[in-house]
């Protein structure tokens, strides 16, 4: 679950195994065994994931399906403090599941998920807009 979870938190994010290696202080191949479920981190490096995805342990390891304790796992637009990419990606994060997006029963290739973003991330934009106009 632990793997699962970290590969689709990156993938997400738009990082590499070494790109996200370098932002935790470990090397990319280290990255790849958490995703492989070859290896776990330490107490440390897992908080440093939980904290860098800004997601909790308790999500990171399967224990809930909720990301924090503020989410409710619903697109909750009336935070304002958040940015339009903030939103877009926990959205995305959301909306993948440990096996990847499934429509009739094939996964959702890249180029789709890219088409998604890009709607949902239009939808932001608008929600946004609309509310401040009130």
């Amino acid at each position: 679950m632990f793997g699962n979870r970290l590969k689709s938190l990156r993938k997400s994010s738009g990082y590499t195994q070494k790109e996200l290696g370098e932002k935790l202080n470990v090397s990319g191949r280290v990255i790849g065994y958490y995703e492989s479920n070859e290896r776990f981190p330490d107490k440390d490096t897992l908080t440093d994931i939980a904290d860098f995805f800004k997601v909790s342990v308790d999500y990171l390891l399967g224990r809930t399906d909720i990301k924090n304790n503020a989410d409710d796992n619903k697109l909750n637009i009336d935070e304002n403090e958040k940015d339009v990419e903030e939103l877009l990606e926990e959205t995305m994060s959301q909306i993948l599941n440990q096996d990847g997006l499934m429509l009739n029963g094939q996964i959702v290739d890249d180029n789709d998920l890219i088409l998604l973003r890009n709607a949902l991330k239009n939808g932001i934009e608008y929600v946004k807009s609309m509310k401040s106009k009130k």
